[in-house]
């Protein structure tokens, strides 16, 4: 229930550090509290703690921020293969060439 809980909201809001994840994550666990939903379980508040520091590293590690990169002036958007043009000299034809071992002559068709 908490990681589930806890996964949706970072999903949700996008925590920008791991400060703001810690945060978030202590929310979660201090609203479950609140509504009663931990009454019945035998956690104690340090073992709240440390799940608490345990989601926030699997959490940071499983969905970090990405990186923005900025985009260049004129940058190519790729396509799909069925969108591209057809390069009618592709694949390359490759001239005739002799072969040249003596098992390479014996198995030509003459």
């Amino acid at each position: 229930m908490l990681a589930d809980t806890c996964e949706a909201r970072m999903r949700a809001e996008r925590p920008k550090d791991e400060e703001e994840l810690h945060n978030l994550i202590k929310s979660v666990v201090k609203d479950k509290l609140d509504l009663g939903e931990l009454d019945d379980t035998q956690l104690t508040l340090r073992d709240m703690e440390g799940i608490t520091d345990s989601f926030t590293s699997t959490l940071r590690g499983v969905f970090h921020p990405r990186i923005q990169y900025p985009k260049a002036e004129g940058e190519i958007k790729t396509r799909p293969i069925s969108a591209r043009q057809v390069d009618e000299t592709y694949p390359p034809t490759t001239p005739d060439v002799e072969p040249t071992s003596q098992a390479e002559k014996s198995t030509q068709v003459g």
